[in-house]
């Protein structure tokens, strides 16, 4: 990653594994902080269990406060933190002008950056629920193929 550029493989090359890198690392911790997510309703739960078990003013050093809201807030900043970075990557593309743009765990080209913002964003975050990998997945590939057009599945008519 930090070798300087000696000419011994292309320029192309040589940028392309950086930003391979860089989205295989983005990409992991994304799916770190969604397997914590996925667990924090367990958490909290049994967070607020060992506060019902365990009043105030019992043996032993305690904190004041409830301790499921102490495990929302360590998550809620581990997203924000997250996603700062993702919005910091988003913007040295934009400065530097080389039109791409990360989300949910992929780097991909995005001709305009109006509409990265103002709809592929949005979009992208709407489909990176759980239930909606499907969708996820089949947008990616579309996008990554070059045909921008999704098929109209076998069971649904074409004249509406």
């Amino acid at each position: 990653m930090l070798t300087p550029f000696d000419g011994n493989v292309s320029a192309d090359r040589f940028i392309k594994e950086r930003i391979s890198l860089v989205e295989i690392g983005f990409r992991q911790h994304e799916n770190f902080v969604a397997e914590l997510n996925a667990g924090l309703a367990e958490k909290l739960t049994a967070a607020r269990i060992q506060d019902h078990t365990f009043p105030a003013g019992g043996r032993g050093l305690r904190l004041p406060g409830k301790r499921a809201d102490g495990i929302q807030a360590a998550n809620d900043k581990l997203n924000a933190t997250f996603q700062a970075a993702v919005n910091e990557l988003n913007a040295r593309f934009r400065q530097a002008g080389c039109q791409l743009h990360y989300h949910n765990g992929f780097i991909q080209i995005s001709e305009d950056q109006t509409i990265a913002q103002q709809i592929e964003t949005p979009f992208w975050k709407l489909v990176a629920e759980p239930k909606w990998h499907n969708v996820d997945h089949d947008m990616k590939e579309a996008i990554d193929s070059g045909t921008q057009e999704v098929a109209t599945p076998p069971s649904m008519p074409l004249d509406l």
